[in-house]
């Protein structure tokens, strides 16, 4: 067992607690049996029980060079908590920048962290960000925070 993956997984278990302690508070709609929980609720619960599962059976790193297990590192920790702190950064600027220049950081970001080419990181971007607030703005309605940029729709 490595270090970095018990680390990751506890904060994966937290942040899922985390979620469905919120989710709780959620106020509920009359008249129907599946309120506006359930949803980050699943997504809690999921998040917590990934997070088990990888604190409980990492799987172990071998450098290629040495033939050794990877041992815990600055930078092993930095790249761990990157996305954490992508994400909280895109929930302090989210109310000012808007959804869509937040949401087009947050994926494009995240994608050069996880090794993927410039090109394919803005596509990834530009695709998910659009696909994410159509579907949230325009078919469920969710009232998203327009800043600087909007759509049409």
């Amino acid at each position: 067992m490595t270090l970095p993956d018990r680390i990751g997984g506890l904060v994966l278990v937290t942040l899922g607690v985390a979620v469905v302690i919120a989710s709780l508070r959620l106020p509920s709609i009359p008249g129907q049996p599946i309120g506006p929980a359930v949803f980050p609720m699943v997504l809690g619960v999921a998040l917590g029980l990934s997070g088990l599962v990888i604190a409980a059976r990492p799987q172990r790193q071998i450098i290629p060079e040495s033939g050794q297990l990877a041992s815990f590192s600055i930078m092993g920790a930095l790249h761990l908590l990157s996305p954490v702190a992508v994400l909280l950064l895109g929930y302090f600027i989210m109310a000012s920048v808007g959804f869509l220049l937040t949401g087009f950081l947050i994926v494009f970001i995240t994608s050069l962290l996880l090794r993927g080419s410039v090109i394919g990181s803005l596509l990834l971007s530009v695709v998910m960000t659009i696909l994410i607030y159509t579907i949230f703005a325009s078919l469920l309605r969710v009232p998203l925070p327009p800043g600087i940029l909007s759509l049409p729709w």
